[in-house]
């Protein structure tokens, strides 16, 4: 291919203000229509660093480019559907990036993200465009900002980093209450469909993850639709998620994951994730929508409650299954001592999750004989979720009680733990004897 097509070269800058992560990305799109329709072409997009200072290396930069649909008679704003995210990190000053467009795209956008990592504070930079003479490129400048915006700073630790969605600790990761509204004079909910982006920055060496799921704003304990088989990679790809299905997610990207996309105006649960729970440090989640909209914090399980971690174990003797089995009660039984009026909740996990492990937690009052009688609370039906199992959150008087861990097959020796939330300080728990 000769190239003798060279859009005007832009120069710009990256900026670090305030309590942003040292993470900056600017975002840029070009046009493109053929001259020469059916026939597959090549844009070439090259990223040049400015060098102020040649000692310092400690600079990366990257650049991701992806291919989007020109939709035709919409507004500048929402012909957008941009899904990109950040390409690898060099130290190099210059990076080249070809992108293939495909014969049956004749026209359309490139949606170009470049970013920076590093210890400046306003480092510039130039990105220029080349392509052959079958096509026509230039910069499009009349991209509308969106008219409601709104930035979350937030820290992972390691009380709420809880990895990805393999881990049962996924339910603790941060998680937002996001309600979007219909715009003015659009009185229901149905047909209005808000152009939303979702931006989550971190340093570079966290990679990081937006889950997006249709709620009522509660927080989601287990994403149970999301596909793995690239989630979590070097690469940073984004999922061309649709807005339709009950969920949307993207694979891994370092430093910064970014999706723009259209949805129905109404509730979601925006779940942050890293890779690792052992990944932590600070964010910053920016949301920028064509609607108005409403973003809070969702309180982890059992906030503002004692807290206290039970550890035990089913055993060649103790793995004795459900109720349908004879031996339900010889499974570990757990006494609850409680000193006065509380509320509590109490959530079962196995400490190494595998495959197909259906588990129940269930609360029965103590009796004399020391036998199970009709029991005051229980998670449901026994479930596999990663996440384990919970009761709900009910109110016991002062007085003793018994907790059953169980899981559904007998013989199922692991090992597992209980969370035990109260309102009240002082519950004793312990494992009783088997007789």
């Amino acid at each position: 291919m000769v190239i003798s097509s060279l859009a005007d070269i832009v120069h710009s800058m990256w900026k670090r203000r305030g309590q942003d992560a040292e993470t900056s990305t600017k975002q840029t799109y070009l046009r493109f229509a053929s001259r020469v329709p059916g026939i597959e072409e090549d844009i070439w997009i090259l990223l040049t660093r400015h060098v102020t200072d040649s000692s310092r290396t400690s600079d990366y930069i990257s650049l991701k480019v992806e291919v989007e649909d020109d939709l035709q008679g919409t507004t500048n704003f929402v012909e957008q559907t941009a899904i990109a995210a950040k390409g690898t990190y060099t130290n190099s000053t210059h990076v080249l990036v070809r992108v293939k467009v495909l014969a049956s795209l004749p026209s359309g956008i490139l949606s170009i993200f470049t970013s920076y990592d590093g210890d400046g504070i306003e480092v510039g930079f130039t990105i220029a465009a080349y392509a052959s003479s079958n096509l026509d490129i230039s910069w499009d400048e009349t991209i509308s900002i969106p008219p409601f915006t709104r930035k979350i700073h937030g820290i992972l630790t390691s009380k709420n980093a809880g990895g990805n969605c393999t881990y049962p600790t996924f339910m603790s990761n941060p998680q937002y209450h996001l309600q979007i509204h219909p715009q003015r004079g659009q009185g229901s909910l149905q047909g209005s469909k808000a152009k939303l982006a979702l931006t989550l920055q971190s340093s570079r060496e966290t990679p990081v993850n937006i889950s997006l799921v249709y709620s009522q704003g509660e927080r989601i304990d287990e994403y149970v639709t999301l596909m793995l088989e690239e989630l979590y990679t070097d690469k940073s790809q984004l999922w061309h998620g649709t807005s339709e299905k009950g969920n949307i997610s993207s694979v891994i990207s370092h430093g910064v994951w970014q999706t723009n996309s259209f949805f129905v105006a109404g509730n979601f649960t925006v779940i942050l994730s890293a890779f690792e729970p052992h990944h932590m440090g600070p964010y910053t989640l920016s949301v920028d929508s064509s609607h108005p909209f409403d973003i809070k914090p969702i309180p982890q399980e059992g906030a503002g409650m004692y807290a206290k971690v039970i550890r035990g174990a089913w055993t060649v003797d103790t793995a004795a299954g459900g109720p349908t089995s004879d031996r339900y009660r010889r499974n570990p039984i757990f006494e609850i001592d409680i000193p006065a009026l509380t509320q509590i909740k109490i959530r079962l996990q196995l400490i190494r999750p595998f495959t197909a492990t259906s588990l129940n937690i269930t609360i029965f009052p103590d009796s004399p004989d020391g036998t199970l009688r009709r029991h005051i609370a229980t998670s449901g039906a026994y479930n596999d979720a990663i996440s384990g199992v919970a009761t709900p959150q009910l109110t016991l008087g002062a007085g003793k009680y018994l907790a059953v861990p169980s899981t559904y097959n007998p013989g199922v020796e692991v090992g597992f733990h209980l969370l035990i939330y109260t309102t009240v300080a002082g519950v004793k728990v312990s494992q009783r004897l088997q007789k």
